[in-house]
């Protein structure tokens, strides 16, 4: 017979109050939808993309609700956990034991049970579960504890890291002193005696956890002391000396775990994430990056791809070494520092490969960076290097037209920019069409630069932002023809 039991109250009003805040800017949309007055066409391929979006949340909601969160039966158990685990399920005579620890869900307090699994050396294979986030917890935990027994003192006191005996009367580290009387810092001291619980901070991917030390006050309520962890046999030393000590509270298996986990193989994770999280971010925006200097035609999504499909393999692979800690098995630390290490440089590679198969985005690249750093004549060369391989580039042109407008070489400019515009108008934006006119106004062609406002204000009619800019610089070359005009009146009359 299978046993099985839900998510709690609690958590369904947290999954339906998250759709109801998933509705609003469903909602929102499509009240902008109406005011801007989009073409029909685009918004119903908006209002699809969001109706699929919105109804798959719901289905997952609807999923997770009518999945059961716990199931105990004759040959284990099953639980609903996140997928960083092996497996979230577990036949009995694959259990060490169980802890429970307390917790905040949401900043309630809460009471958290770990289901320890067999496992090899420092790493850590676990099954954790919040009582709150479940129906009937009294009820699960009754019958876990029928096949399952709770870990206690002396169990850990057993463990291998323990038997090496503190030989300092006393430990230092940070602001705590730890000694024979107990937990002291300058303003209090905290006996043995009044620690209740020491508990260990779960799922730290790389490095140790913190480790908070909870006590009774002598007004009887609990506090925590939490200890910073560092990456060192220092911090080895406290959580030896605490285990020792505290032999009358509750303590997290986690901390000899922790005890198991060597300075140096923590070190080297904290490396190896590091060096994962850049690649990340390079994951992230090298696609980016490679679009906007790739040719404006198919090779654009080809190369755009590139870092994506070659960067997730290693980054892949460097997740699993080092989510290994939970799923039962610590991989070696150097093995996690190359795949890392790869992550990265196969990403900074594919720009270099990128440059090689495309040499117009390599031109492109340096004269922009020219033209971000002020150096025009860099700027100039290596445009013109990046038209000579793509003459028909639209972005290239346009910035050739930009670059020319600071030259002060207004003509040239204009010819640039006309020739984008005419090419691709739907992709210049408010200030992008600004130039058209106001590059004319510098050159003193103030009537083709008022007919320039009017072409476009006729071509950008629903466009508001558009209508604003170009309205005001129609208002502005006019002042400055008439200026102009008067100022040539005034010189004629005194000749």
């Amino acid at each position: 017979m299978v046993h099985k039991y839900y998510l709690s109250t609690l958590m369904k009003a947290i999954l339906i109050a998250y759709l109801v805040m998933l509705s609003l800017p469903l909602l929102l949309v499509l009240l902008l939808l109406v005011i801007s007055m989009i073409a029909a066409q685009k918004a119903i391929l908006v209002l699809f993309a969001l109706t699929v979006y919105f109804g798959s949340m719901v289905a997952i909601v609807i999923w997770r609700l009518r999945t059961p969160a716990v199931e105990i039966s004759e040959a284990g158990f099953k639980v609903s956990i996140p997928f960083l685990y092996k497996k979230n399920s577990a036949a009995w005579d694959e259990v060490e034991g169980m802890t429970f620890g307390k917790i905040r869900t949401f900043g309630i307090p809460d009471k958290q049970l770990k289901i320890l699994l067999k496992s090899e050396g420092a790493a850590t294979k676990e099954i954790i579960l919040s009582l709150k986030a479940v129906a009937k917890p009294d009820e699960i935990i009754a019958k876990l504890r029928e096949r399952i027994r709770e870990i206690t003192y002396e169990d850990l006191r057993q463990s291998s890291v323990l038997q090496q005996p503190v030989t300092k009367a006393e430990v230092k580290y940070g602001k705590w002193t730890f000694s024979e009387r107990g937990i002291a810092d300058s303003r209090k001291t905290v006996a043995w005696s009044e620690v209740t619980a020491l508990s260990y901070s779960g799922l730290v991917i790389a490095g140790y956890g913190a480790t908070t030390i909870t006590h009774r006050t002598p007004e009887g309520k609990e506090k925590g002391i939490i200890i910073k962890p560092k990456a060192s046999a220092e911090y080895h030393e406290v959580l030896r000396f605490l285990i020792q000590h505290a032999t009358k509270a509750a303590i997290d298996p986690g901390l000899v775990k922790a005890l198991e986990y060597a300075p140096k193989d923590a070190r080297a994770d904290m490396h190896a994430v590091l060096l994962l999280l850049l690649a990340v971010v390079l994951w992230v925006m090298l696609p980016m990056f490679i679009g906007s200097y790739a040719l404006s035609d198919g090779s654009q999504a080809i190369f755009s791809l590139m870092p994506t499909v070659l960067g997730l393999l290693p980054m892949a692979m460097t997740v699993k070494l080092l989510a290994g800690r939970f799923r039962g098995k610590a991989e070696p630390a150097e093995k996690k520092l190359l795949w890392a290490g790869l992550s990265g440089a196969v990403l900074a590679a594919t720009v270099f490969v990128f440059f090689i198969l495309s040499p117009f985005s390599f031109y492109y690249f340096i004269g922009d960076l020219g033209m971000k750093t002020g150096n025009l004549l860099q700027a100039n060369y290596w445009y013109g290097r990046a038209l000579e391989e793509a003459p028909d580039d639209n972005g290239v042109i346009f910035d050739m037209g930009v670059l020319l407008r600071e030259k002060k070489e207004y003509e040239a400019a204009f010819t640039y920019l006309q020739r984008a515009y005419e090419k691709d108008s739907k992709n210049f934006g408010p200030l992008g069409l600004e130039l058209l006119p106001d590059t004319l106004l510098k050159a003193g062609r103030y009537d083709e630069a008022i007919a320039w406002c009017d072409k476009i204000l006729n071509a950008k009619s629903r466009h508001r932002m558009v209508r604003d800019v170009i309205e005001k610089k129609r208002i502005e070359i006019i002042a400055e023809k008439n200026r102009l005009g008067n100022a040539s009146q005034s010189a004629a009359e005194l000749l």
